[in-house]
C-alpha cells in the first residue's frame, strides 16, 4: 500500500497549537510531549489511514493514547492524502465537532 501524505488543515493547526500551549502552561515539557504524540499518530496515519473507525460520514477519528484528545481526519483515496480536520478534546460536545466538520 502506498503511503498517504498527511495534511494538517488550518483550523486543525490552530487546535494543535492551542492544545500544546495549554499543556505547556500546566507543566514545562508537557506541550512538547503532546506534540510528539501528535506527530507519531500523524506519521502512523500516513501509513494506515483506513485503520481508524469512521465517526461521521467519511470522517475518521484517531485517539491519542496518553491524552484525552482525538484527531478527526478524512482520507482522499485519489490524491493519497489524509487530511487532518480537527484536533479536539474528547469531552467536547459532539454537536461542536459536527459544526467544525460541517455536518450541522
Amino acid at each position: 500500500m502506498n503511503s498517504y501524505q498527511v495534511v494538517i488543515l488550518k483550523e486543525a493547526a490552530v487546535d494543535l497549537e492551542s492544545s500544546i500551549d495549554w499543556y505547556e502552561q500546566q507543566k514545562i515539557g508537557l506541550g512538547l510531549n503532546f506534540l510528539l504524540e501528535f506527530e507519531g499518530i500523524a506519521d502512523w496515519l500516513g501509513h494506515n489511514p483506513f485503520l481508524c473507525q469512521e465517526s461521521f460520514l467519511f470522517i475518521r477519528k484517531a485517539l491519542f493514547p496518553n491524552y484525552p484528545y482525538s484527531i478527526f481526519y478524512a482520507v482522499d483515496e485519489i490524491g493519497f492524502r489524509a487530511e487532518i480536520i480537527a484536533v479536539l478534546h474528547q469531552r467536547i460536545n459532539p454537536d461542536e465537532i459536527k459544526k467544525r466538520i460541517n455536518f450541522l
